[in-house]
């Protein structure tokens, strides 16, 4: 999915991808949007005393940020937001309901599309973007948010809505101004929201936001300097034996039926690996930049960014690109695409501590084969499995096998669901579930290719651990991390992940072979009981 722009200020976000239904062709998604807090539980959770300090900070930071821009009634205009905002929240879904892509699919035609919220003209602003002769329907993600918008915008005053967006926009490009918006926007996103004392080098800064702005033109220089062809042709071999593992795990699973194994294989069969970097860049020379101009800059780079998406409807698909923005060479992650049916592996992911082409072979399959495992278990996840190996929401399993699936995930939603990383907040495990399914998965199946590699051989000892106590060692390595408490109660409100320390232990608690290559045993401080460990693939 393509998101047109990392900053949206206004409570309609606008996403280009392929059509859920028809992967063939483009749609654009209206979405809600709008908030300066991270998450609607911000604005309503008005039981957490951390979360009431930080709403109470936050209307105290809109006020100075107005103040300083020139705002003669900042502190008015400051509570208006703050009661528009959380207006906003109460008709927003939660994090589980925008979970359910069949939920999200509420195709709608252009010319019922003001009917949706008629106190705006949507249609108005296609046509104002220039799209509007270029498709001839859009898909609502939340309808009942629409509609409560639009009640909101009728009964909330103009002079609010233009307080609103104003600060909107401040908010937005606070981190470009002036030293005393710089310093005033840390203090509250950044310490307030999660207890970062002091902020990066100015030259971190600015290569993120060349990251953002211009992410496939620095990712080829990263890509030449970083990436080696002996790590492209490694990481390459990792990935067709971990997919070769799920073909054989396929049929030896227990929940699903003979048909829907046909289909899983058929779709394991269409997935396509992108590895490393794309393999066509995309082309910045018709973007305007000044040397000394970086607000401009960054409009500039907007616009252009939008687009190079909006100018993909009406177009046929290249399933070739890179369309995961911001997923670009140099940026450390993996992702999982259902309406390509495809999974990215970048370059920057593909280094220590994640992948070393000459590493120990336990190393790299417990550590990044355990993450490209957990990609392609994205496929048949409980949301990427309603699409079919083209890409289309399509359902391709019996009845039979989402009971039997169900049960196991409703099982792996309550283990997680149990954990408290900090006293007094726990693990959503509804908002996590389907990575905590891909983690599962993915360590489960790439411990099997780490044995099929062994060839029936002892794995050798080095320093004095077994290969299958490498291979867990290095999984628990990836997710080493500090986390400071705000930030891990942000992460645990907003995120779809569960928490790194989570990740780190629980994933093998589930594993019948952790236990084998540690011997561990009940009254050990990470024994599971049998019956309590959850195994999907």
């Amino acid at each position: 999915m393509t998101r047109l722009s990392d900053r949206k200020p206004t409570p309609v976000e606008f996403d280009v991808h392929q059509d859920n239904k028809d992967s063939s062709h483009y749609a654009i998604d209206l979405r809600q949007s709008g908030l300066g807090l991270p998450d609607r539980n911000y604005y309503l959770k008005n039981d957490d005393v951390q979360i009431k300090g930080i709403q109470k900070a936050y209307q105290l930071h809109i006020e100075k940020m107005l103040s300083m821009a020139g705002e003669t009634n900042a502190s008015d205009a400051a509570g208006a937001i703050m009661e528009t905002e959380t207006a906003l929240a109460r008709v927003q879904w939660d994090s589980v309901d925008r979970r359910n892509v069949l939920k999200r699919y509420n195709k709608v035609t252009l010319d019922q599309l003001n009917a949706q919220m008629p106190a705006y003209d949507l249609l108005g602003f296609l046509r104002a973007l220039g799209i509007a002769d270029r498709i001839n329907y859009v898909i609502l993600s939340e309808p009942s948010y629409f509609a409560g918008l639009s009640k909101l915008v009728e009964e909330t005053p103009l002079a609010t809505w233009k307080s609103y967006l104003r600060w909107q926009t401040l908010n937005s490009y606070a981190p470009f101004l002036s030293a005393r918006f710089v310093d005033e926007n840390f203090a509250f996103n950044d310490t307030t929201l999660n207890g970062i004392p002091q902020p990066e080098p100015r030259s971190k800064r600015g290569i993120d936001l060349v990251t953002s702005t211009l992410g496939e033109a620095l990712g080829k220089i990263y890509v030449a300097e970083y990436f080696s062809p002996k790590s492209q042709e490694k990481a390459d071999q990792l990935v067709r034996n971990i997919l070769i593992t799920y073909k054989q795990s396929i049929d030896s699973l227990d929940w699903m039926s003979p048909a829907t194994k046909e289909e899983a294989q058929k779709k394991l069969a269409a997935i396509v690996p992108k590895v490393g970097s794309p393999t066509k860049w995309r082309d910045y020379s018709s973007l305007v930049l000044g040397r000394h101009d970086l607000v401009g800059n960054i409009m500039r780079a907007n616009d252009f960014n939008n687009r190079y998406y909006l100018d993909k409807l009406g177009q046929p698909v290249d399933r070739s690109l890179w369309d995961m923005s911001p997923m670009t060479p140099q940026t450390v992650d993996s992702y999982y695409n259902p309406g390509t049916n495809d999974f990215i592996l970048t370059a920057a992911i593909l280094q220590p501590p994640f992948f070393h082409p000459t590493a120990d072979d336990a190393v790299n399959y417990g550590a990044i084969g355990a993450l490209i495992g957990h990609e392609i278990s994205h496929a048949f996840d409980d949301r990427s499995s309603n699409y079919d190996e083209k890409g289309n929401l399509r359902n391709w399993w019996t009845d039979e096998d989402h009971i039997r699936f169900n049960e196991k995930k409703s099982a792996l939603i309550k283990e997680y669901s149990a954990i408290s990383p900090t006293a007094g907040y726990f693990v959503n495990g509804e908002q996590t579930v389907s990575e905590n399914i891909a983690d599962n998965a993915g360590l489960s199946v790439a411990c099997r290719a780490y044995e099929t590699s062994l060839h029936g051989k002892a794995s050798p000892v080095i320093d004095g651990f077994t290969g299958e106590q490498r291979f867990y060692m290095a999984y628990a390595r990836m997710w080493q991390n500090k986390t400071r408490e705000k930030a891990l109660i942000e992460w645990m409100e907003t995120n779809v992940h569960s928490p790194a320390q989570v990740r780190g232990y629980i994933t093998v608690q589930n594993q019948a072979g952790f236990y084998d290559a540690f011997d561990v045993k009940q009254g050990d401080p990470m024994f599971l009981a049998p019956s309590s460990r959850v195994s999907i693939w």
